[in-house]
Parts: C-alpha cells; structure tokens; sequence
C-alpha cells in the first residue's frame, strides 16, 4: 500500500510539473485573447507553463485557481 501511495505520488508531481494537470480555469473574457495561440473561451483550463495574450490595452481575462484564489489579467499596451 505504501509501495502504491509513493508512485501515485510521484506520478501526480510528475504531472504538475509537465503541465498536464490544469492549475485554473477562466471564468470571464472581455475583448480578445488568447492561450497558447488559440482563442479562450470561459471554462477553458490553464496548466503551468501556459501563455496567455490579450490583443489590446482594456482586454482582461478572470482567472480562478484550483484553491480558490481568484485573478485577472489585464492588457496593456507596451
């Protein structure tokens, strides 16, 4: 049992680290964006090692992590 507790463990961390797992999820759009190059709809699952655009100054995007913090992105203009 224990043998079986340290590989899922192990496995589970493994995939935290890989970006398997999702960390968050979107909860709001307003304007454009994108993850990984491809349109956001709300719902959609964010894993480590995403990237998250916004095509213009006042886009954002509303983020709810799997422990409950909540977060928003906005766009800016650089």
């Amino acid at each position: 049992m224990k043998l079986f507790f340290l590989c899922a463990f192990f496995s589970l961390s493994t995939a935290f680290a890989q970006g398997i797992v999702a960390v968050a999820n979107i909860t709001k759009i307003q304007g454009a964006a994108t993850i990984n190059n491809e349109p956001v709809e709300v719902g959609h699952e964010i894993t480590a090692g995403t990237i998250i655009k916004l095509a213009k100054k006042g886009d954002y995007l509303d983020i709810k992590f799997q422990n409950g913090h909540k977060m928003r992105l906005m766009g800016v203009t650089v």
